[in-house]
């Protein structure tokens, strides 16, 4: 500056060289491939004349199924329980399991889409892009070892759907449904936010024992919640946080949008958000109050709201089902009582080890039935996407076998 003499850069090149050499691209193979197809996508789009665009979304199938297969045959390759990009990620067994399970909710979601998209105008290719880029962010959120990669990556995914959501622009549902969850979104992340500001705040105040400027990191955090077991505002902070995230997963008191979000949503992306989303919000809650996770210090806290969230998520998802006639509608109160359930598990977790492996168990499970109900969906469901009402079901045995059987 004029005057002030020269500034001398905080940061010198050895230390910019040690800070990249924790940058291990490598650990983050599959999310850079989705996003290379997803990129590749639109190039076809352009390149390829119009006729051949329907190899495009095969393109995208064929790039999560070697997604898929890379996952398999490089497990134990990966640096798993090891922290990378300077503590942003933490590579283990449960992130590896998250990743599969999202891959494999996407590889689903496109064979739904190819009963669901050829019935709508709305153009297919983007629809494939904006799910690989949603499945790449979701990925990241399961390994997020701080609060800026998890917010980032929670963003990513959430701007993702809401495009997804919205997606049938010819439909009156759609467009309520993708309104309404953008609303819900945005105040689900203020909260979200306002909570790790709250916590990044208090855990910077040096007049703290166990301060520390590293607060966003979970472990840091999680040192610092454990010298100050019961300091108000970290209590807040705490909270916060657990309810942004309890609107991601559908948790009472935060489900409001679930049914109207899930009838006029295509159904691909119902069943995306009844399993994708859901298992990232519960990967997040395994990482925040799981045994070691950041919230640990503060299961005094913790335990009580997400039994309590629990038990009310359970009641209100089973009881309100029952006068609903949409299967929409009913399948997103039954994805309700199912959250019930799930945290359940992340409540046991942070004190019996093995609760955590049972968490992860009922999510795969959740996910080969909800999409097998959804593909019945898909062929069962007319021009309406949102108008499948129980009654469209009467007789299905005796007019398609295959799917009688296959629902039942």
């Amino acid at each position: 500056l004029p005057g002030r003499g020269r500034l001398r850069l905080p940061m010198t090149l050895e230390a910019l060289r040690l800070a990249a050499a924790d940058n291990l691209w490598g650990a983050i193979m599959p999310e850079l491939m989705l996003g290379c197809i997803a990129l590749l996508l639109l190039g076809l789009e352009i390149v390829l004349p119009r006729r051949l665009h329907g190899v495009i979304p095969d393109v995208a199938a064929a790039g999560l199924l070697g997604t898929l297969l890379g996952l398999a045959l490089n497990w134990s390759s990966v640096a798993v329980g090891r922290e990378t990009f300077n503590g942003l990620l933490f590579h283990g067994t449960s992130g590896q399991l998250m990743r599969v399970f999202f891959v494999l909710s996407a590889l689903f979601v496109c064979l739904l889409a190819r009963v669901t998209l050829p019935r709508h105008t709305a153009p297919r290719v983007e629809f494939h892009h904006i799910l690989l880029v949603v499945t790449a962010a979701m990925m990241l959120l399961a390994q997020s070892n701080h609060f800026v990669m998890l917010f980032v990556a929670l963003e990513a995914a959430t701007i993702g759907l809401y495009l997804l959501v919205g997606y049938f622009r010819g439909s009156t549902a759609s467009l309520e449904a993708g309104l309404k969850f953008v609303v819900m979104g945005a105040l689900s992340s203020g909260l979200l936010l306002f909570g790790i500001v709250l916590l990044y705040g208090v855990a910077g105040n040096p007049a703290l024992p166990g301060h520390t400027t590293q607060a966003l990191h979970f472990a840091e955090l999680s040192r610092f919640l454990a010298a100050n077991p019961d300091n108000f505002v970290a209590s807040l902070g705490v909270v916060l946080v657990l309810a942004g995230v309890a609107f991601k997963i559908g948790a009472f008191p935060f489900q409001i949008w679930v049914p109207d979000v899930y009838q006029g949503a295509p159904t691909p992306v119902t069943a995306f958000l009844a399993v994708a989303s859901k298992g990232a919000g519960f990967a997040v809650l395994m990482a925040l109050c799981g045994q070691g996770g950041a919230f640990a210090a503060y299961g005094w806290l913790t335990t009580p709201v997400l039994t309590a969230m629990a038990a009310a998520t359970l009641l209100f998802g089973n009881i309100a089902a029952l006068t609903q006639h949409n299967v929409k509608r009913l399948l997103g109160l039954s994805g309700v009582a199912h959250a019930g359930f799930l945290l359940l598990g992340v409540v046991a977790s942070s004190q019996t080890p093995m609760a955590a492996g049972a968490v992860y168990f009922y999510l795969f499970a959740y996910l080969a039935a909800s999409f097998t109900v959804f593909g019945v969906m898909a062929h069962v469901a007319g021009s309406d996407d949102a108008d499948q009402e129980l009654d469209h079901y009467n007789g299905l045995a005796k007019e398609n076998p295959f799917l009688g059987t296959v629902l039942a």
